[in-house]
């Protein structure tokens, strides 16, 4: 398991993808919706460990998603997150203020 800001990943395990299977999506997404007759064999797909299957976790531990690692590591893709420089300024723009002060 490895947690970077609010996401917590962990390996998938039948629960969980049993769990994401069922979830059915609206137009224009509903292509990502499984159909009644694949479901154990999306189950079987999605544990299989060569596909490196995790699943992600919000801040209050509800399952949010899945996601797949080719042959990196989540350990390597999330320490990059971690050690990246940030980005420099290299324009600023002037502030106005959306303020105003009672009495003036």
């Amino acid at each position: 398991m490895e947690t970077t800001g609010i996401f917590t990943f962990r390996k998938i395990d039948e629960i969980a993808a049993r769990q994401m299977v069922s979830w059915q999506y609206d137009a224009p997404y509903d292509t990502y919706s499984c159909a009644p007759g694949e479901l154990e064999a999306s189950v079987q797909w999605d544990l299989k460990p060569q596909y490196q299957y995790y699943t992600v976790w919000d801040e209050n531990q509800e399952l949010t998603g899945q996601r797949a690692f080719d042959d990196e590591s989540l350990e390597s893709i999330i320490g990059r997150i971690l050690e990246a420089e940030p980005k420099p300024v290299t324009e600023l723009k002037p502030v106005t203020p959306i303020y105003t002060v009672p009495g003036e």
